[in-house]
């Protein structure tokens, strides 16, 4: 209990600093921010960025890997850019379905180019 009790003061004085040292109130946390600045880095960059080309790369490949449960296909062109539109369709038997029984399957829309031009 004694040695809390010094820590403690210890603490207390050393806020409460000698006029030659009056920063020392301030050295602390800057100390602590800097040391968590260099902690907080994260250990290696990432420098991935997507466009069009390598999303659609992506996705083919995707497919392509996996031809027995995703079909890759094109739909349209687009508006302003002309590119193709594509999508992907997964179920776990996609191979063995007709054409009836994939209209039928559960749609998910995601639309992730509705900024691209920003």
């Amino acid at each position: 209990m004694c040695w809390r009790i010094k820590f403690y003061s210890f603490i207390e004085n050393l806020f409460d600093a000698p006029p030659f040292l009056p920063q020392v109130r301030y050295l602390l946390p800057l100390l602590a921010i800097l040391c968590l600045a260099f902690v907080a880095q994260p250990s290696e960059a990432v420098e991935i960025l997507h466009n069009y080309y390598s999303m659609q790369d992506d996705t083919e490949e995707l497919a392509s890997n996996y031809p027995d449960i995703a079909i890759y296909s094109e739909h349209a062109s687009s508006t302003g850019l002309g590119l193709e539109i594509f999508s992907v369709d997964v179920a776990l038997n996609i191979t063995e379905l007709s054409e009836e029984e994939l209209a039928a399957l559960p749609t998910m829309y995601v639309d992730g180019v509705h900024h691209g031009n920003e």
